[in-house]
């Protein structure tokens, strides 16, 4: 799998033949279409892999396109008589060549071959071929993002080319293949830019011991949670981690992992990647020597690798090629200090590298890799590189993107994935374009990719103004945004940032709105040809997403420190003060004197992870104004979330406002407790397209009560239910209440006088 991963490309300019002069050059190109005229084939093996034939399929139509000549796809055995040939294959000729990389062949003077280290390697050949000799970009998704110059007469210069990815590894989430690239633009368009996931890695210790096969035989491997044994009832439940050091659990691995290759022999690697939760075993947690790691989370990196180098050794025995992946994550982030890692391990360490954008989140990450290094012969980065799915604002930083990926490059990190989810509305530009060609080639530059992708996407005169409009959120994200409490809040607690509140709009500044939209209005204006004003029409589009986004927030940060203005009415849609009286006889709830975990006013519930054991309920004898309020106790959380949650359909595009008082007892200083406010479909499905609403208070109450007011206007979309939930986060201890929750569509009154 690991050959040397790097060649650094060498870019040739297409020569394009004319008839007069042709005699001159003719033994040092390769002649494929003269004057839209085919002068050459393309041959294909007898047992072709289907991704070889895409690569002839593709070279046959842009040819078309760009020429006008449609060249012929043959067998072996086809006529080739008179035409020159330009030959696919999946034969690699060299050993070391890496399954992605691709050779540029000139074996005799009217032949030119297109070798790949395999079918993938092929195909991206092919890819560089159209690119390199003509000109042809995939700069967006879909048809819209097809570049295909014209060129009636297309020669190839007789020259070797050697290509290889600097990762051999390349892998956007939210990315599937499954039903085909062809009906999945997003997905076509980041393969043209070379992506191919290699590694096996992810969450995956509950498909190694399912509930279904272990649950009864085996309850030992699983862990004991509070001092509770936590045994999934089903296969699908991930909120827990194997007790590692249970009895059996090293051998029945092995024995399950070797079954799987013996099954799969061509499978070149396994995940033993932690399931994502931080159940893990007491025995650990709780020890009395337990330290936290680099980013504040118990360490068990000792724990973990040891027992990820015992299955290794055991599987290694009678599958010795096979590589193991794993994630470096939340309690395994840091590298092991006492035990040692086997080198067919692969960490994928996890970091959102945005934080690079603060010099001592980057010496950390930098120090972190280095440890990696000193006990890992090969290493991974995951990275937290979301866009529009879940942020509001273009998310666009490819400088810094840049710096870090040539930074893991040179550090012999050799795999790369990136958390992303794109959407079609494909705010960001020219970020992914970007960011897939660095894992491709880190020595890329970028300012001039950059202008040739502006220039190809509007043109010459519209160019410039693009420019400046992603160059702002650049300067936006790398300058500003840093300075925020959300960025700050982010790097002290968790490994990527808190994309699902909007703290970063915080860096915002009054009128900069009436500026990007200028620079929007003259990309429209500019824009000369069809594809570009197609183009341009399209980044306009999502400029006006991005608009209403920052129109809502100045909206609500408005109303936040002025409140509504006058006349608007209040129309409640639910309203909840819990009093004793009111409360007595729904679903239970006063079934106790005190509180219980299952007495719940009517209409609410309440959530926490199965690994957590938090006490919900209801206080009869406590409250605002009067007796009666939700209440929870902490402990036993671990530092888990917790929350009272109920749902309400709402307007779509209205404005409402939330309340609640809150009070605190000894809770952690950093504890998160408040309101937040979450979306879901029609269907009661949950989507993030939309931003998370949050009102939280500062610092614990200090046993004294505290008002807390938000505002959210709502989504555009057909009947949209809001999921009000009341919020402790970040506190393994303490005791918080919750009264007089009310969720109240505002109603903008007329203002005039009388």
């Amino acid at each position: 799998m690991f050959t040397r991963l790097y060649v650094r490309p060498v870019r040739f300019l297409c020569s394009l033949l004319t008839l007069a002069g042709a005699h001159i050059i003719a033994a040092q190109t390769v002649d494929l279409v003269r004057e839209g005229k085919p002068t050459a084939v393309i041959v294909v093996s007898q047992q072709t892999p289907t991704m070889v034939l895409e690569a002839a399929d593709l070279l046959q139509r842009v040819i078309k396109q760009s020429s006008g000549a449609e060249l012929a796809v043959l067998r072996p055995d086809g006529d080739v008589a008179g035409r020159n040939v330009l030959r696919l294959s999946a034969d690699p000729g060299e050993s070391e060549l890496d399954k992605d990389g691709f050779v540029f062949a000139f074996p005799e003077a009217k032949r030119m071959e297109i070798i790949g280290g395999s079918p993938h390697g092929v195909l991206f050949g092919a890819q560089e071929f159209l690119e390199r000799y003509l000109g042809v970009r995939w700069l967006m998704p879909g048809e819209i993002g097809e570049h295909i110059p014209k060129h009636p007469t297309i020669s190839v210069p007789r020259q070797e080319v050697k290509q290889e990815p600097a990762f051999f590894s390349r892998q956007l989430s939210g990315t599937s293949f499954h039903g085909g690239r062809e009906k999945n633009p997003v997905a076509m368009f980041l393969f043209r830019q070379r992506m191919h996931g290699r590694m096996s890695f992810h969450h995956n210790l509950l498909h190694l011991f399912p509930a279904s096969k272990y649950a009864k035989s085996h309850p030992e491997f699983y862990p004991m949670v509070n001092g509770k044994r936590h045994v999934p009832e089903k296969n699908s439940d991930y909120h827990w981690q194997p007790d590692l050091h249970a009895e059996g659990i090293v051998e029945e691995g092995v024995r399950s992992i070797n079954e799987y290759f013996d099954k799969s022999p061509s499978s070149e690697s396994y995940s033993l990647g932690m399931n994502d939760t931080h159940a893990w075993d007491d025995s650990v947690t709780k020890a009395k020597d337990a330290t936290l790691n680099s980013i504040g989370l118990t360490d068990l990196s000792d724990y973990f690798y040891d027992w990820a180098s015992k299955i290794a050794e055991g599987v290694l025995a009678e599958h010795p090629d096979k590589w193991f992946g794993c994630l470096a994550y939340n309690e395994t982030t840091d590298p092991p200090k006492k035990v040692g890692l086997n080198p067919r391990i692969l960490p994928y360490v996890c970091i959102d590298r945005m934080y690079w954008a603060d010099p001592e989140m980057r010496r950390r990450d930098i120090a972190r890799t280095k440890a990696w290094r000193k006990v890992a012969p090969k290493l991974a980065w995951y990275d937290y590189i979301y866009g529009d799915q879940f942020y509001l604002l273009p998310r666009f930083y490819p400088h810094l993107m840049s710096e870090y990926i040539r930074f893991a490059h040179e550090s012999g990190v050799v795999a790369y994935y990136a958390e992303a989810y794109p959407k079609p509305k494909w705010t960001e530009g020219p970020k992914l374009y970007i960011f897939l060609r660095l894992l491709w080639d880190p020595y890329l530059d970028v300012d001039a990719t950059l202008a040739e992708w502006y220039r190809l996407a509007v043109g010459e005169q519209a160019a410039p103004y693009l420019a400046e409009y992603y160059a702002f959120w650049e300067t936006f994200w790398t300058q500003r945004v840093p300075k925020t409490d959300w960025f700050k809040d982010s790097a002290d607690t968790i490994c990527y940032l808190k994309f699902g509140e909007t703290g970063y709009m915080e860096a915002l500044r009054g009128g900069e709105e009436k500026h990007l939209n200028s620079l929007i209005e003259n990309v429209v204006a500019h824009a000369a040809t069809p594809e570009q004003k197609a183009r341009a029409a399209f980044f306009q589009k999502g400029w006006e997403h991005v608009h209403g986004e920052m129109a809502n927030y100045l909206e609500i940060k408005k109303l936040v420190k002025h409140g509504p203005p006058p006349g608007t009415r209040s129309e409640p849609v639910f309203s909840s003060d819990f009093e004793t009286e009111k409360s007595v006889g729904q679903g239970g709830a006063g079934a106790r004197d005190d509180w219980s975990s299952v007495g719940m006013p009517k209409g609410w519930g309440n959530w926490q992870r199965v690994s957590s054991q938090a006490t919900f309920g209801w206080d009869r004898s406590t409250g605002r104004k009067t007796r009666g309020a939700l209440t929870l106790d902490a402990d036993g959380s671990d530092g888990q979330p917790l929350c009272f949650l109920r749902t309400a359909t709402v307007e779509p595009n209205t404005l409402y406002r939330a309340t609640c008082d809150v009070r605190t007892t000894e809770i952690d200083e950093d504890a998160n407790v408040g309101i937040t406010m979450k979306w879901q479909d029609k269907d009661g499905k949950w989507t993030t397209e939309f931003a998370t609403i949050l009102r939280h208070i500062k610092k614990p109450t200090g046993d004294r009560w505290e008002h807390l007011e938000a505002y959210v206007r709502t989504p555009s979309i057909e009947q949209p239910r809001l999921v009000f939930m009341l919020v402790v986060e970040r506190t393994k201890k303490g005791r918080v209440w919750f009264d007089n929750t009310e969720l109240s569509r505002l109603i903008e009154g007329d203002n005039t006088a009388d």
